[in-house]
């Protein structure tokens, strides 16, 4: 990875951690638009700094993205207390205490489409996203994370909220990989599955093979959907669909079975990344 790539300072266009993206999670269309928003919001702490050195550093802080112990905690929080203090954005204040938790206050307007207003949506979004958790496991790590806590919401006017220590490592670790988002795609998209194929795929430029547990696993689906044929039919494909309509990323799809040749159950899909000419 080259030094010269650098986390992104344009308004909208955010980095966004791997282990993240993959996470096991089932949100509604309004709560994952609140999800990322704040996600772009904490990633601003990185705004132009180099990827690389980034990960060096969190490497060097975190090997496997978790803490050994409290002093390597210690140390971690207040690099990041030192960071946050150093964010200018207009109409936001954001502060980590000494135990790690992140105080957010933003305009109302950042976590919905437009000049949409959605009071009672965004206010159910906040009280569902409240008593949430997220799974978020890599290289031999698990953890169950809050989402966001205490929400007050000034109609129209503000959002107030506190993100957990776990949750705001685990946004900000680009060590176990990460993507590089556009949270005006993110205010486009519909469909929670067609977000979360949008976070898998964008700026991705080799093939992956997923298995279908494992996408069932992300989506929180394992019981939905009473075939894997079924499963592509209503997930896979309109989201597809959709990215294809809305997004400079979309991607196509090959359907892998167990014995191949299209002998025996599905197995996985075999994706490869799309994106659109001239975005």
């Amino acid at each position: 990875m080259s030094k010269a790539q650098v986390t992104p300072r344009t308004p909208g266009r955010f980095v966004c951690s791997y282990p993240f993206v993959t996470a096991r999670f089932s949100l509604s269309i309004d709560e994952l638009r609140i999800i990322f928003a704040t996600v772009s919001l904490v990633g601003s702490v990185l705004g132009g700094k180099s990827i690389s050195e980034m990960i060096e550093k969190q490497r060097a802080c975190s090997p496997d993205g978790y803490f050994k112990n409290a002093d390597e905690e210690a140390a971690a929080i207040e690099a990041l207390r030192k960071e946050f203090a150093g964010v200018r954005i207009k109409g936001v204040s954001m502060e980590v205490n000494r135990g790690g938790y992140l105080y957010v206050k933003a305009p109302y307007s950042y976590f919905v489409p437009g000049n949409t207003k959605h009071f009672d949506r965004v206010k159910t979004a906040f009280d569902r996203l409240s008593s949430t958790f997220i799974h978020i496991e890599h290289d031999g790590y698990w953890a169950k994370c809050a989402v966001v806590a205490e929400p007050v919401i000034r109609r129209y006017s503000s959002v107030e909220f506190v993100i957990g220590r776990n949750m705001l490592w685990q946004m900000l670790y680009l060590a176990g990989g990460f993507r590089q988002l556009d949270l005006g795609v993110i205010m486009k998209i519909r469909s929670p599955y067609s977000m979360r194929f949008y976070t898998f795929v964008a700026g991705q430029k080799t093939q992956t093979v997923v298995s279908i547990k494992k996408l069932r696993e992300m989506f929180m689906a394992e019981d939905s959907y009473a075939s894997d044929t079924d499963f592509i039919k209503w997930v896979v494909e309109p989201a597809k669909r959709e990215l294809d309509a809305k997004s400079p990323w979309s991607f196509t799809y090959e359907i892998l079975h167990g014995r191949g040749k299209g002998a025996g159950p599905i197995e996985a899909i075999r994706l490869t990344p799309k994106k659109r000419l001239n975005e």
